[in-house]
């Protein structure tokens, strides 16, 4: 069970599954058998909109295979990252394949990701408006604009990365326990 990031994912795997991993906005479980590789491929909170025409809350709660969402070129993309050993060239790999689809950015994806990065490293922000009047966005623009572009409400990245923080923290303190007693 993993506690999700607000990114979307590329997730390829040696098993054959390649596969687009929306925003989470709830506990999911993954069972990890065997023996196997993965490679995956992390996009920034609003940076996923760049490489698709639709809005990025369609994929939430979805894992649908890469070919599907990104064209035909993305099917056998793990075959090919994942027959190389060497996992700097495979990110090479990756890289060039996402350049060739000439992600499109515009203001609002830029604005969103100084948004969700502000939310991220400031523990002080807890509230909604909070962010709306920080920057100057009214409530019903910033809601459409992280459903368009994250997939998920700007109250639910404030409560998961809050949520991340108390869990690193309680992560530190059980290590520092642990050192102690030892």
């Amino acid at each position: 069970e993993t506690v999700p990031h607000p990114s979307v994912h590329m997730a390829l795997e040696s098993d054959g599954r390649e596969e687009i991993v929306g925003v989470m906005d709830r506990r999911f479980t993954t069972v990890i058998e065997g023996r196997g590789r993965v490679v995956g491929t992390k996009f920034r909170p609003g940076a996923f909109r760049a490489f698709v025409k639709e809005p990025v809350s369609s994929f939430t709660n979805r894992r649908p295979p890469v070919g599907d969402v990104l064209g035909a070129r993305a099917r056998g993309l793990g075959a090919r990252v994942l027959e190389i050993e060497d996992d700097l060239q495979g990110i090479r790999i990756i890289e060039a394949f996402l350049r060739s689809l000439r992600p499109r950015v515009d203001e609002s994806m830029t604005l969103t990701a100084r948004i969700a990065g502000r939310i991220a490293e400031e523990r002080a922000i807890t509230r909604v408006d909070q962010i709306v009047s920080e920057f100057g966005i009214p409530l019903r623009s910033l809601q459409r604009t992280f459903s368009e572009y994250v997939g998920v409400s700007p109250k639910w990245i404030i409560q998961r990365y809050r949520l991340m923080e108390a869990a690193e923290r309680m992560a530190e303190r059980y290590d520092t326990l642990i050192v102690d007693e030892g």
